[in-house]
């Protein structure tokens, strides 16, 4: 991740303006034990009360760690019933990384925060429709099965 992706100035830029970040050295074992981490790197999204909303493990390219990241942003606005935010958040995903592996995921959660926010069934039905025709072998795809039966 040092020599390829954190140097990256679209990452930096983005760790700057939206998160703070924070790396943890396989020295520091009192955290790395509290937070279940085995191996590096592991990559987590928490907020500020330290809740988890988002783990990885393993290497991510330039191009999926953004997305990545705002996908843990929107895990952690579905935790405070932010439908509006978590939306948001999707949204960026696909107009901004919409061929990434984040981006049927982010496609699928603002469809679900379309559907709490509104209590209408049928953004579930749009939201099956739409996974079925970007992105038909997705397991966000296969996820949504269920609502063809609404």
């Amino acid at each position: 991740m040092d020599a390829v992706t954190y140097p990256d100035p679209e990452v930096i830029a983005f760790f700057n303006r939206e998160v703070v970040p924070l790396r943890v050295g396989v020295e520091d074992e009192a955290l790395g034990e509290r937070m279940h981490l085995r191996f590096t790197p592991y990559l987590l999204v928490l907020d500020a009360q330290e809740r988890l909303h988002r783990r990885e493990l393993g290497f991510q390219p330039p191009g999926e760690l953004i997305p990545w990241t705002l996908l843990g942003l929107t895990a952690a606005a579905v935790f405070d019933k932010d439908w509006s935010q978590a939306e948001r958040l999707c949204q960026r995903v696909l107009d901004q990384y919409p061929s990434s592996f984040a981006a049927p995921e982010a496609m699928f959660m603002r469809g679900v925060a379309r559907f709490l926010t509104a209590h209408d069934r049928q953004h579930l039905k749009e939201l099956l429709a739409a996974l079925t025709a970007r992105y038909p072998r997705s397991v966000w795809t296969l996820k949504a099965q269920p609502w063809a039966k609404l």
